[in-house]
């Protein structure tokens, strides 16, 4: 199922949509905001944008599908593509449209706060509900705490190409490890 019928899909109010993605399911649009303020799961919400869309940005979160069958085995309806949990939510299109910008305006200030500035944007940005909103609501107070991280260009050109699954775990975890090192020592 390619992204503009996921999208269409996740426009109805009736239903909550979840596509199956590998391990996880993905939810996006309505659903996504049914998810994260009706059901109260605690999701990771992103921003990736889609060439198909001509660029247009779209938030979506996941959750493990282990995860998901455990919190509403009884409830799920299975279908090709994912998950189907219907329900009877009242929603107000213009709360969805005002928490879709919030969403977008946390996950751009975190990208302009984040450690390593001078890497090009993402095409993928997350907002991990408590930890991140926490560090917005500090930023203010705190940005006499920025600094700036020096990067070799074998560092620079890893993260500017990476995307998940393009490297072995190993490489990854390597390259997290070194860069932990390399922060925690240009922060003594």
């Amino acid at each position: 199922m390619n992204i503009e019928e996921k999208l269409k899909l996740s426009q109805q109010s009736d239903c909550i949509y979840f596509f199956r993605e590998r391990m996880f399911a993905q939810v996006y649009g309505v659903s996504l905001y049914l998810a994260a303020t009706k059901l109260n799961l605690d999701l990771k919400v992103y921003c990736q944008q889609y060439k198909k869309l001509n660029n247009k940005k779209v938030l979506k979160a996941g959750i493990s599908i282990p995860k998901l069958i455990g919190l509403f085995s009884d409830q799920l309806i299975v279908q090709s593509y994912g998950y189907q949990l219907r329900g009877n939510w009242q929603i107000n299109l213009t709360q969805v449209i005002e928490w879709q910008k919030l969403q977008f305006t946390a996950i751009e200030q975190l990208r302009m706060m984040s450690a390593l500035p001078n890497i090009t944007e993402p095409n993928s940005s997350h907002l991990s509900n408590r930890k991140d909103k926490a560090r917005l609501a500090l930023a203010g107070k705190h940005s006499q705490d920025a600094w700036h991280l020096m990067l070799s260009e074998r560092e620079y050109n890893y993260l500017k190409d990476w995307k998940k699954g393009k490297y072995p775990l190993s490489i990854d975890l390597s390259f997290i490890e070194k860069l932990s090192q390399k922060i925690a020592s240009s922060r003594a």
